[in-house]
């Protein structure tokens, strides 16, 4: 990937996550180390594991993408993880910003119990007073 593009992908990364307001240790550990946090909205602040890493590395390689949080939604009979990412259609950025400020973002959500219902599409979420993001639909 052409650097000057990956820069431009953290720099709107960084954007979307203050336009999100999350929690500022997130974005300061994806400026600094470009670490990508795990958001289960539920306080715990676990980490991802070196299975979850490979699984958004290969997403980024196939998607041209950055991906910049992990929003993971456990709904007792399945578990998702919704990938916040950075695309590389540069044109479509000021609009994921105002879907971002309503509350939508456009994800790859991966479904583990049904692969084949992983996709790509907008989900709704809200941010807990902690500044973790919650996946609301």
């Amino acid at each position: 990937m052409n650097n000057n593009l990956m820069e431009r992908k953290k720099e709107e990364a960084l954007c979307r996550m203050r336009l999100m307001g999350l929690r500022e240790e997130y974005i300061r550990d994806f400026e600094q180390d470009g670490k990508i946090h795990l958001s289960a909205g539920d306080g715990t602040l676990p980490e991802l594991t070196a299975k979850d890493m490979a699984m958004i590395r290969r997403f980024e390689r196939e998607h041209d993408a950055l991906v910049f949080l992990v929003v993971r939604a456990d709904l007792g009979f399945c578990v998702m993880d919704s990938l916040f990412y950075v695309s590389q259609y540069e044109e479509e950025w000021p609009m994921e910003h105002e879907d971002l400020k309503a509350g939508y973002a456009l994800t790859y959500t991966v479904n583990y119990q049904y692969p084949d219902c992983s996709e790509f599409g907008s989900i709704a979420f809200s941010r807990t007073p902690e500044g973790e993001i919650v996946r609301r639909g």
